[in-house]
């Protein structure tokens, strides 16, 4: 025992640094008496040393208000690493969440000039008395009739169940269509039953300013075609078929105006017969955050076919501008962001950051892919 305490004497007098003698505190020197030394060397010190300890030692947290801490995490894009340092920041980066979801949905508000709320149920043929209450209008019992019927800028409230694009598109009015959250509120585009499995796609065409939450798209040979000077915003949406795809612009080349899209919260689920996700023409916008593309990809990735598949040519893709952050692409084999058959292979996560290095592309995460790597970007 003597010999095991002068050689720990001898240990702490050849220290260097104060940082060898750190892993000795916990099991050597009690709280109290480390408070009392460390209280001590403080009221040594000269005011720059103290302000030196004080900056490079106390957590943030400790130093700025939770008021300013809240204001600075708003400046930074996509905060879910933050969540991890601690419990602090866990719950400054889940209230930053919901304060940034609700100022979405603000300014998505705030490009619809009406405030009128229709509801549409094909159950029924007239409104409860809280929807009454609540200032509700209608009933319609068909989506395309309210459509048709409604004035531009109000706001469609589905019920539960399957409701039919019967024209191909939405109309030229502005119009918000949020399901009521039950997580059943599908739109599908007008396809005869018995030709589902031979039909070519449908498109479900965006021809003016277009706000869908709460909504699942399940149709298979479906597709939501976002057109040039249009805008589509999209909620907690699911997409889960086999052959849609969102597109976003015409492909044409001209002065046709810039075409949107807005995704926060969606998630878009593939199959083996999955063409891709989304696909990028000239002139075109697409912010995702917080989105979930699981298995994304086009037969698995051979056939070329990308999650998010820009233009092939390159003036085309200097006109893409891209705001992706928080999402995570699963079940993928290549980079989820390139050209369609323009990197048949692996390649390395720099090339999308040399492309792309105007746009604000971070914070995504990509799971499961077939080689086992994990890697964000």
């Amino acid at each position: 025992m003597a010999s095991l305490t002068s050689k720990l004497k001898a240990f702490v007098d050849g220290a260097q640094d104060i940082s060898e003698l750190t892993a000795l505190i916990p099991h050597g020197i009690p709280l109290p008496t480390a408070k009392r030394l460390l209280r001590q060397h403080i009221d040594a010190s000269n005011s720059a040393t103290i302000h030196a300890m004080y900056f490079a030692s106390v957590p943030l947290h400790r130093i700025l208000s939770s008021d300013v801490m809240q204001m600075t995490l708003t400046f930074l894009p996509y905060q879910r690493s933050l969540a991890f340092v601690n419990k602090h920041f866990n719950a400054l980066v889940s209230s930053n969440a919901v304060i940034a979801k609700g100022q979405r949905q603000r300014d998505i508000a705030s490009h619809f000039e009406g405030d009128g709320v229709w509801v549409v149920d094909a159950n029924r043929d007239h409104l409860t008395a809280d929807e009454v209450q609540k200032g509700y209008k209608g009933l319609f019992q068909s989506l395309q009739k309210a459509l048709d019927s409604i004035e531009s800028g109000h706001q469609i409230l589905l019920r539960k169940g399957r409701h039919k694009i019967h024209g191909g598109s939405f109309g030229d009015k502005d119009v918000r269509i949020h399901g009521d959250g039950s997580g059943h509120c599908i739109i599908a585009p007008d396809v005869d039953p018995d030709l589902r499995n031979f039909a070519t796609p449908k498109p479900i065409c965006v021809e003016s300013k277009v706000s869908l939450k709460n909504i699942r798209f399940e149709e298979k040979w479906s597709e939501l075609f976002v057109t040039p000077g249009n805008t589509l915003w999209m909620t907690n949406c699911v997409v889960e078929a086999d052959n849609s795809v969102i597109r976003v612009g015409s492909g044409l080349i001209g002065d046709f105006g810039v075409a949107k899209l807005d995704l926060f919260g969606v998630k878009i689920v593939g199959t083996d017969e999955r063409i891709g996700a989304i696909q990028l023409e000239e002139d075109s916008v697409l912010c995702a955050v917080y989105c979930l593309f699981d298995g994304c990809e086009g037969n698995h990735g051979f056939d070329g076919t990308p999650c998010i598949q820009l233009p092939k040519r390159s003036e085309a893709t200097e006109t893409i501008s891209l705001r992706l952050g928080g999402n995570e692409f699963r079940n993928i084999e290549l980079v989820p962001i390139r050209k369609f058959r323009n990197v048949p292979e692996r390649v390395e996560l720099d090339a999308i950051k040399h492309e792309f290095g105007n746009n604000l592309v971070n914070g995504n995460t990509v799971t499961d892919l077939f080689d086992g790597d994990d890697w964000t970007y």
